[in-house]
């Protein structure tokens, strides 16, 4: 399953994590919310611009009906705690 996830209006040049869950955590951590209960965790940086493009492909033996989230975390010593994060986003396989 091909997958594609924009981030923009990110710190530019900074080191992004992209934090992937089949739970929802919700739990309060430096100085925001960690929406995924992290399965896994894949570092990116941001462009110039501070936006960033994550492209893959999900397993095919993924069950139809999962769902999955997804949220950005980014260095950013301007922000609380020195890192700001996406809004969490949930999307489910077919």
């Amino acid at each position: 399953m091909p997958t594609t996830l924009n981030l923009a209006s990110a710190k530019s040049n900074s080191l992004a994590w992209l934090v992937i869950g089949a739970g929802t955590l919700n739990l309060p951590f430096l100085g925001g919310v960690l929406v995924p209960e992290p399965i896994t965790v894949l570092p990116q940086f941001t462009s110039g611009a501070g936006s960033l493009s994550f492209a893959g492909t999900l397993p095919a033996a993924l069950p139809a009906g999962l769902a999955l989230r997804f949220q950005y975390w980014i260095d950013d010593p301007a922000a609380s705690f020195g890192y700001s994060s996406s809004n969490g986003l949930q999307g489910v396989t077919q």
